[in-house]
């Protein structure tokens, strides 16, 4: 802008309507004077987003006895306690059916035990 407009504008007060008539073009054409808020990602924890992102075809089944999530502590006397009687009824299982002759049977469960 050359210096004689901008002297003319600023003594006749005629300013203030010039700003007031780029506004609205600054807003229409996109222009943003103030920046848009940053969306920010949510961590989930593998525990909580496992459930949702896993494939049924390609996964492991958790073995049931596990804990459902998994801890990354030692476990409590009380987990230890459970564990244990779920595997000797495990291996009361197994025993049955090699008795039986499920010996198949009986193997997984021991492997799994």
């Amino acid at each position: 802008m050359n210096k004689q407009l901008h002297r003319d504008l600023v003594r006749s007060g005629r300013w203030r309507w010039v700003g007031l008539a780029i506004a609205p073009v600054l807003a229409l054409s996109g222009v943003a004077l103030i920046p848009p808020p940053v969306a920010q990602a949510q961590a989930l924890s593998p525990e909580v987003r496992f459930p949702f992102l896993a494939d049924p075809l390609e996964d492991v089944p958790r073995d049931p006895l596990l804990p459902t999530p998994p801890v990354l502590r030692p476990l409590s006397p009380l987990e230890q306690y459970t564990l244990e009687q779920d595997l000797d009824q495990l291996a009361t299982e197994a025993e049955v059916l090699a008795q039986s002759g499920e010996t198949d049977a009986a193997l997984e469960l021991w492997i799994r035990e």
